[in-house]
């Protein structure tokens, strides 16, 4: 029959056991959730990259469409100058005649 000390020191011997178990459970639980951190970190920037070059490769697209439509729109403005200067010159020959 075991006596009361060893009872004792059987019962302290297993909440010893029973906490570092614990313990371990938990530094093993924070190392796994460390890991997952990293591995999502890493995704993320595997996403990243390639969606910073889609989004510079898009806005280079759109400088350059800019600049085409600002390229259209001088021609257009150097177009309607020459007719309007046509219109005048035009006019002024019609005006010359008229008075022959």
């Amino acid at each position: 029959k075991k006596t009361n000390a060893q009872k004792t020191s059987e019962a302290a011997a297993t909440k010893l056991r029973d906490a570092k178990d614990d313990q371990s459970a938990k530094v093993k639980a924070e190392a796994d959730s460390a890991k997952q951190l990293a591995k999502a970190k890493q995704a993320s920037a595997d996403w990243a990259g390639p969606l910073a070059a889609k989004r510079d490769a898009a806005d280079a697209a759109a400088a350059n469409l800019n600049q085409k439509t600002d390229d259209e729109t001088a021609k257009k403005t150097t177009l309607q100058d020459t007719l309007d200067g046509r219109r005048l010159r035009k006019q002024e020959i019609k005006g010359r005649i008229g008075k022959l």
